[in-house]
């Protein structure tokens, strides 16, 4: 069976041209249906409460950057096979820091204002070296191995400022640059 309608153009769902389309009230769509709910209020609400969100947010880290301080400068230690073991120790200068704990960690980091020293083992694991991330200041650096106190060399870091304390040419007590057999021990045990 044909129907003989005319084409639709366009844009029409039905009816004739400027009539509402078959099966629609003849009502404005641009309002809720008669007995739906309001819903504008708390669309609002989430709205104003997404922004006041968002605020305070933002305003959370912006308070976090401003009151972090992080380290600018660093202190290198690079180390060889012979300082096996040692322990670099590193505190600001004059400070009457007391002993600090022994950690295996090749890194490190210290505010200027804590008297706190920072320790690090020179090991194989860690290439016999270590990184310390500091404050610009004056420190002062100990070398201990086997007991013993080899070096104290205190040095000045400004900002952005790398400090290389390379122990591969540094001279070495003759005992730690004995070679194996002489003395009856192996260097740096």
């Amino acid at each position: 069976m044909t129907s003989h309608a005319p084409p639709r153009t366009r844009g029409q769902r039905g009816g004739a041209p400027g009539e509402p389309p078959a099966g629609d009230s003849a009502t404005p769509l641009d309002g809720p249906p008669r007995g739906a709910p309001e819903r504008g209020a708390p669309v609002r609400l989430v709205i104003i409460g997404t922004g006041v969100l968002f605020v305070a947010m933002v305003g959370a880290l912006y308070y976090r950057w401003v009151t972090t301080v992080v380290p600018t400068s660093i202190l290198s230690v690079y180390g060889n096979e012979r300082l096996d073991g040692a322990v670099v120790t590193v505190a600001p200068a004059g400070a009457g820091a007391p002993a600090a704990a022994t950690s295996r960690h090749s890194s490190a980091t210290m505010e200027q204002s804590e008297m706190r020293p920072l320790v690090a083992v020179l090991d194989k694991q860690h290439g016999y070296g270590a990184n310390f991330y500091l404050e610009p200041g004056v420190y002062r650096a100990t070398l201990r191995l086997e007991g013993r106190t080899l070096s104290t060399p205190e040095f000045s870091l400004g900002p952005r400022q790398i400090y290389k304390w390379d122990l591969h040419t540094w001279g070495m007590p003759r005992e730690l640059t004995a070679q194996p057999g002489e003395n009856g021990r192996q260097p740096g045990r």
